[in-house]
């Protein structure tokens, strides 16, 4: 069976590479940069004796190739798992918004997820498991990080109707709502909390592959913290927001 991370040569989808492939499973890097994507697959073909192969594909294009994943995997191969950790993020993602970065954001974080879990469809069988990642900045409306936490609300609706859709066929979806953890999107950052550990999360993603779909939340404090949240007066949300 094949491993398919999409995000997979950098930040968490470089840790979940690697710890995939520590056991032995076959992968497919998919990543933004086909030189960051060869040099991981090489590495860890070397380090661990297992295939990695490594595919080039940029979410945020108006027209991603996700033809393109098919060159990774044999065409009699099947797709154990598919976990997407790629991201858009911008520092000016405010109102007004700059169309063309909201664009990129909007592909890039949500539509054309959607679109990649819809091709690589036929590949799946029961047993095999979808993954996404989520960011609490969903959790309510926001003055900054606007078109952000709007695509991440969008991916958490996505994959509970992908899991309605699909446990009839056996596939499990799981999807985690996750804070800022320590990889180079919040270097140098003022953050409100700290930063959480990426390699602990990816632990947690490649041992829970084999657990049934659900709803994941890291640090696990959020799993708390966001009906709290939710509470809040929109008036004083956003007083508190200021």
């Amino acid at each position: 069976m094949t491993y398919v991370v999409i995000g997979g040569s950098a930040g968490l989808g470089r840790r979940i590479s690697e710890r995939i492939a520590a056991q032995g499973g076959r992968l497919v890097v998919a990543s933004r940069d086909p030189r960051d994507g060869v040099a991981q697959a090489s590495d860890l073909s070397l380090r661990y004796g297992t295939s990695a192969r490594a595919v080039a594909i940029d979410l945020a294009s108006p027209k991603p190739d996700f033809a393109a994943l098919d060159t990774g995997i044999d065409q009699d191969e099947l797709i154990e798992a598919i976990v997407i950790t790629a991201a858009e993020v911008s520092n000016r993602d405010v109102f007004p918004l700059e169309n063309a970065g909201a664009g990129a954001m909007l592909r890039g974080n949500f539509l054309s997820i959607a679109l990649c879990i819809d091709h690589l469809l036929p590949r799946l069988r029961a047993g095999s498991a979808i993954v996404g990642l989520g960011s609490v900045a969903a959790f309510r409306g926001r003055s900054r990080n606007v078109v952000y936490a709007a695509s991440k609300r969008a991916l958490a609706s996505l994959f509970e109707s992908l899991d309605h859709e699909l446990s009839a066929r056996g596939i499990r979806v799981q999807f985690y709502h996750v804070g800022y953890l320590d990889t180079n999107m919040s270097f140098g950052r003022r953050l409100r909390l700290p930063a959480a550990s990426a390699d602990r999360l990816a632990r947690k993603i490649v041992r829970n592959l084999t657990k049934p779909s659900g709803q994941f939340y890291y640090p696990q404090y959020w799993r708390l913290a966001r009906p709290l949240l939710q509470a809040v007066p929109s008036r004083l949300w956003r007083r508190w927001r200021e």
